[in-house]
């Protein structure tokens, strides 16, 4: 009875939250559409540019099964110190070095294969989350504190939590730790169909990114994070933070080149953000989130407990005493480049399919 009373109150909430989004959308229209025109932006120019060849990269390793050559030189280390099965050990570093969503877009290709079970798609996607080396030493390093060495250190310190909740929930994989060789596909279908995937998983998290953008801005418009920062007596930095967690790319908004927050900087990073979730919750597996959820807040607070100790090595003393020009995120234009590969994507995607007409 409380069960079902529960689930019918958070019906009611999602459905009082999306009449006031759409209020909010006509009432305050012209900052939405900014929202929504920034958030477009940053698929065109950082998110298409920086996960495109990632996601097609790791769609060809599966399809063709050269997965098990690059995972079987790292066997000692996830066989004996991991307790992941060995030939998966190319999941933990391609989601720890491609971007967020690439580690559990892995898992879901090889779920749907049949190559691991859901269940290890479910544990390892625990500890397959990262932003990816180039976004923390671009977005984090050089756009906050011009700095790529603050940056690296975030990655570092999040790649250590990651590894550690591997080491304890690796061993919970019942999955067969023998090194079988897969069948190995090279052809020329193989390569377009990895393509087009790639991009149709793009979408998905672009579509996700521009809705949130929109969200963010009816946020914004309502006065939420003012009546937040005004009710917390919380800083400008601070406030920003508070966004990160629900949109990553917000902490470009950093001022100040603020090193004292560095430890704050990745356990937000490492949490990824409610954007981040949802969008792997769009391309994972069926699985719930809750236990995911848990392991980035855990991996959150180990990666600011590790950050904290080991920035200073990352950061020179000069740059840690001087006062540093806050350099803004550099917004190149890599508009149409995106825009032609969308173009080559759907081309071969119709290609593809008057291929397969004409064979009907």
């Amino acid at each position: 009875m409380l069960k079902r009373l529960a689930k019918e109150l958070c019906i009611y909430i999602l459905a009082g939250v999306v009449i006031w989004f759409c209020i909010i959308t006509i009432s305050g229209g012209e900052s939405v559409k900014l929202g929504i025109s920034e958030a477009v932006d940053r698929c065109m120019n950082i998110i298409i540019p920086s996960l495109f060849v990632f996601m097609a990269l790791s769609q060809i390793l599966v399809s063709s099964g050269l997965y098990y050559c690059v995972s079987m030189p790292f066997y000692p280390i996830s066989r004996f110190i991991m307790g992941i099965p060995p030939q998966l050990f190319f999941v933990f570093l391609l989601g720890n070095t491609a971007g967020y969503p690439v580690g559990v877009k892995l898992l879901s290709d090889l779920c749907q294969r049949k190559i691991i079970s859901q269940r290890t798609a479910k544990i390892m996607s625990c500890f397959c989350c990262c932003g990816g080396p180039a976004f923390y030493s671009g977005t984090v390093g050089l756009a906050v504190f011009g700095c790529t060495g603050a940056g690296i250190a975030v990655f570092v310190s999040i790649l250590a939590a990651n590894f550690l909740t591997a080491l304890v929930l690796g061993r919970a994989i019942n999955e067969d730790k023998k090194t079988s060789k897969p069948t190995f596909r090279l052809d020329g279908r193989m390569f377009t169909d990895s393509v087009i995937s790639a991009g149709k998983s793009l979408f998905v998290i672009c579509v996700m990114i521009v809705f949130f953008g929109a969200f963010m801005s009816s946020l914004e418009y309502c006065g939420a994070f003012s009546f937040l920062k005004n009710s917390f007596s919380l800083s400008e930095n601070e406030l920003v933070l508070v966004k990160s967690c629900l949109e990553i790319t917000s902490l470009t908004e950093l001022s100040g080149s603020p090193f004292y927050l560095l430890p704050f900087i990745a356990a937000v990073c490492s949490f990824g953000g409610l954007c981040v979730i949802i969008q792997i919750a769009a391309l994972g597996v069926d699985f719930s989130l809750v236990p995911f959820f848990i392991s980035r807040l855990t991996s959150a607070f180990l990666s600011a407990v590790i950050c904290r100790f080991i920035y200073p090595f990352f950061v020179p003393d000069s740059v840690l005493t001087s006062v540093i020009n806050n350099v803004k995120f550099v917004k190149v234009n890599n508009f149409v480049p995106s825009f032609c590969l969308i173009m080559m994507i759907l081309l071969l995607t119709l290609k593809k399919r008057l291929a397969f007409s004409k064979t009907v």
